[in-house]
C-alpha cells in the first residue's frame, strides 16, 4: 500500500488549516504592484491564489496535495473566481521561462539540500522587471509549537540573500509577528520577509 501523503492527511478537514485569508505580507505585496501573472508554488488550500485571483490577477498555483488542490479549488468556485491549480513539487513544475509578474512563496520550507536548487528554478519563472515576495519563519522560530521542527528547513537574511542574489533587494528584514492564519499558524512567530525585483538584462 503506497503511503499516503502527509499533506493530504493534514488537509483533510473540512476546514481549513491555514484558514481562508491571504497571507498579510504577500497580500500587501499584491496590492501594490498589481502583477497580472501570478505564480504560487507549495500553496496549500488556495487562500493566496483565491485572494490575487479576487483582485483580477491571472494566478497560477501548484503543490504536492491533491487534497490540498480540490479544496483550493472549491474555495475558487464558491467565490466565482478562476485558478489554474496543477499538482506538482517544483521540480515537477513546467512553466514558461521570463513570464511571471509575482512568484509568491509563502512558507515554502523545504530540505537544504533542495531549497537552492528550487528557489534558483522558481526564479527563472520570473519575468523582468517581476517581483519574488517570501516570508517564512527564520531559524530563531525551531522551538515554537507551529513550523518546521528540522533546523535546516528555516532561513535567515543571509541565507535568502545567497540564493537570490542575481535580483535586485527590495526589502529583506527578520520580525517578530502574531500570526493568525488559520489552525496551523496561530501565535506568536520570528518570520524573515523579502521582496526583490528580476532585473533585465542589459
Amino acid at each position: 500500500m503506497a503511503e499516503q501523503n502527509p499533506w493530504d492527511i493534514r488537509f483533510a478537514s473540512e476546514d481549513y488549516y491555514y484558514g481562508k485569508e491571504p497571507n498579510v505580507y504577500l497580500s500587501e505585496k499584491l496590492r501594490k504592484y498589481h502583477p497580472g501573472l501570478v505564480l504560487l508554488p507549495g500553496e496549500g488550500e488556495g487562500r493566496n491564489a483565491v485572494f490575487a485571483a479576487s483582485l483580477g490577477c491571472d494566478v497560477y498555483a501548484f503543490d504536492q496535495s491533491r487534497v490540498a488542490q480540490e479544496k483550493a479549488l472549491k474555495l475558487a468556485k464558491q467565490r466565482a473566481l478562476r485558478i489554474d491549480y496543477r499538482l506538482a513539487g517544483v521540480p515537477e513544475a513546467h512553466y514558461p521561462d521570463n513570464y511571471f509578474h509575482m512568484v509568491g512563496l509563502i512558507y515554502l520550507h523545504m530540505p537544504s539540500h533542495m531549497r537552492k536548487e528550487a528557489h534558483a528554478r522558481l526564479q527563472q519563472f520570473l519575468a523582468p522587471d517581476g517581483y519574488l515576495v517570501l516570508e517564512a519563519f527564520h531559524k530563531q522560530h525551531l522551538g515554537s509549537p507551529f513550523g518546521p521542527k528540522d533546523p535546516e528547513m528555516l532561513y535567515d537574511e543571509e541565507t535568502l540573500l545567497q540564493d537570490f542574489k542575481n535580483l535586485e533587494i527590495i526589502e529583506l528584514y527578520t520580525a517578530d509577528v502574531e500570526l493568525a492564519e488559520g489552525h496551523g499558524h496561530k501565535g506568536k512567530a520570528k518570520v524573515v520577509r523579502l521582496t526583490a525585483q528580476k532585473k533585465k538584462k542589459q
